[in-house]
């Protein structure tokens, strides 16, 4: 951001602002209607969003640069049968959990699939394995500047690495850095220089993610016709 950027800025948060409250709107027609239908009390009700935006937190506006919290600290919201009134998490979740929650929340037999998330994680006995999030920047594209991979465990520690490609596509240095989210949650204090050990751990782990979602890469899917070009028109596909 520079100078210029506060206007856009300002005017941009007043949008987000719009957008939020037509989106509530949207969700209580969408209750409206299982009330007034006598089936909410057999529904579960999930409300989310896929991420944040920024708006100058860490110099930038938008979203897809980086993996910071306003960026990955969605609101995630469940109601249903077989689920407490007014209970909060309070261990760190991620989207790839809601799946795995869902599918035992109906009741649905899944001991095959392989989820990438945890059930314990929302519904009690908190998860374990750690949540891994990507970013490719510019997206949509097929030549990137840099991939950025964040880590963070369950307890709150976060690391994020950024790897710098040339224009063949080959990492050309790597950045790092580290929060502790619970003291932390703007991540502004940068530990990773102090904690070299931990960080060398999250890349690891890091590591292991990805190529134990190359396992997966083989599997096929049917797409429907025009889907491929209308993620590839959100930026969802690079090619």
């Amino acid at each position: 951001l520079v100078e210029s950027d506060r206007e856009l800025v300002e005017r941009s948060r007043i949008m987000h602002a719009a957008a939020a409250n037509y989106a509530d709107y949207a969700a209580g027609q969408l209750i409206d209607f299982l009330e007034k239908n006598r089936i909410v009390d057999n529904t579960i009700i999930v409300f989310t969003s896929d991420h944040g935006e920024e708006f100058g937190e860490h110099n930038w506006i938008g979203h897809g640069r980086t993996l910071h919290s306003e960026l990955l600290r969605v609101p995630l919201v469940i109601a249903g049968p077989g689920l407490p009134k007014g209970a909060l998490v309070e261990d760190f979740v991620g989207l790839v959990d809601v799946a795995p929650a869902l599918v035992e929340l109906a009741g649905v037999k899944a001991d095959s699939a392989q989820f990438a998330g945890e059930a314990s994680a929302i519904l009690g006995g908190g998860g374990e394995k750690p949540i891994i999030s990507t970013t490719r920047f510019p997206t949509g594209t097929t030549w990137q500047r840099y991939v950025e991979t964040s880590v963070t465990t369950r307890t709150g520690i976060k690391y994020i690495r950024r790897n710098n490609l040339d224009d063949a596509g080959r990492t050309n240095g790597t950045d790092e850095s580290l929060y502790d989210l619970r003291k932390d949650p703007g991540e502004t204090d940068d530990l990773s220089a102090g904690r070299p050990v931990v960080c060398k751990a999250m890349a690891e782990a890091i590591d292991r993610a990805v190529m134990a979602r190359r396992g997966l890469s083989g599997a096929s899917v049917e797409v429907p016709e025009g889907l491929k070009k209308a993620l590839q028109s959100l930026g969802y596909l690079n090619d």
